[in-house]
């Protein structure tokens, strides 16, 4: 909030990183609606816990080429996403600090920063095996994702019955929990995660993946937990 009215003008970074062509100071207003089909704000009307943001609370802005908008209002553009050149960047011109905490999701801060850091996909500390061979492995996208209660994780190996292990991390890379350990076989299974790690508490909201392995080789999926 103030970032691009604070400018003066145009700069570098407005310009070629925000690919804003302009954008009008101080405008105010509400709510926050998302962009149907948008992978940040998709189905998302944001409750701001100050009401409507006064004239002097956020600029809106007109979009470049190269950007995608996620966030309206009713006097215009207020949050964008970039993603080029192997970088990403999400900007908002209101508070995210005035997003609902206590609302349902998705429309409170949880739910948008979870949505957030999936779309960026971070690095995954002590998980992540950049160049493990896949061997066939197939591990779909959980369903449904985010999700606040259960989610059903869908998976296939090649070759035959052989041992599988499927587990679940935090971004710390530690585990969270084991679903699978053991011998399947090679047609698709799916198991179910109900959002609980091994001493059976509820995880926190946030980002978490999940590991197939067999025969030495790994594959992950991101999933998002929203409360």
């Amino acid at each position: 909030m103030g970032f691009l009215s604070s400018r003066g003008g145009p700069t570098t970074f407005t310009t070629n990183y925000l690919h804003i062509a302009s954008w009008t100071n101080d405008t105010g207003g509400s709510p926050a609606t998302g962009v149907p089909g948008d992978a940040i704000s998709d189905g998302m009307s944001l409750v701001l816990t100050g009401g409507p943001l006064p004239t002097g609370g956020s600029d809106s802005f007109v979009l470049n080429a190269g950007t995608d908008p996620i966030f309206n209002f009713t006097n215009g553009v207020k949050g964008l996403k970039v993603s080029e050149n192997g970088h990403k960047l999400v900007f908002l011109s209101f508070p995210f600090e005035d997003v609902s905490t206590t609302a349902l999701p998705p429309n409170n801060q949880n739910a948008l920063i979870g949505r957030v850091m999936a779309w960026f996909g971070p690095p995954v500390a002590g998980v992540d095996k950049p160049g493990a061979p896949r061997a066939g492995l197939v591990l779909r996208q959980n369903s449904p994702n985010p999700f606040s209660g259960s989610t059903t994780i869908s998976f296939s190996i090649p070759g035959g019955s052989r041992d599988a292990h499927v587990a679940i991390y935090n971004v710390n890379g530690q585990v969270v929990k084991t679903l699978v350990d053991g011998t399947v076989g090679s047609s698709g299974t799916s198991v179910v995660w109900d959002g609980r790690d091994a001493r059976g508490t509820s995880v926190a909201p946030g980002i978490y993946f999940c590991e197939l392995s067999a025969g030495g080789a790994s594959v992950f999926k991101k999933m998002v937990v929203a409360r």
